[in-house]
């Protein structure tokens, strides 16, 4: 029994291997028939470049464009100037008026704004120095009249008539 298995899975292996016999051979002509397919389309394409590149002589054209490109040296170097610099303020630029007007008139804004503030500030500040001024002569005015005030009530009759007579002559004097 045991030899009949054997026999059995040789055989079994005989035809597989004959199958991939089969299949090699197969492969091995399907290679082949590339290789051939591959090497007459590089003698086509060989053939191809050799008739279609003719030879043509560039020298004439190099010859041309470095006369040309010389002449043009030459020319140049015939008509070189100084650089001249120059710095020029312009009120009508003559490129990109329209970004220049933006600019100015924004600068010119904010320069105005920024005078008027100063201005205001100092407005306020001499303001403030009057009302200053005007509120301590209200308090020496203040003062003098408590005084005469405190006076007048210590006074007699001929006191207070000398004191009013002197008051209208000063009230005369003022208008």
């Amino acid at each position: 029994m045991e030899k009949e298995k054997i026999e059995f899975v040789l055989e079994d292996m005989l035809d597989e291997l004959k199958m991939i016999n089969n299949s090699v051979q197969e492969q091995k002509q399907q290679i082949t028939q590339l290789y051939q397919k591959v090497s007459a389309f590089e003698e086509k394409a060989n053939q191809a470049n050799k008739a279609e590149t003719p030879t043509v002589n560039i020298k004439p054209v190099e010859v041309a464009i470095t006369t040309a490109s010389n002449e043009i040296k030459q020319l140049i170097q015939q008509q070189s100037r100084p650089v001249i610099r120059q710095w020029r303020f312009l009120l009508f630029p003559e490129h990109n008026a329209r970004e220049y007007y933006t600019v100015i008139f924004r600068l010119i804004m904010w320069m105005t704004l920024a005078c008027m503030v100063v201005v205001l500030f100092s407005l306020g500040k001499q303001a403030l120095e009057n009302a200053k001024e005007v509120k301590l002569m209200q308090l020496e005015h203040d003062q003098f009249k408590n005084a005469w005030e405190y006076i007048f009530k210590k006074e007699d009759k001929q006191g207070k008539k000398k004191m009013d007579d002197v008051m209208r002559k000063s009230w005369e004097e003022r208008q």
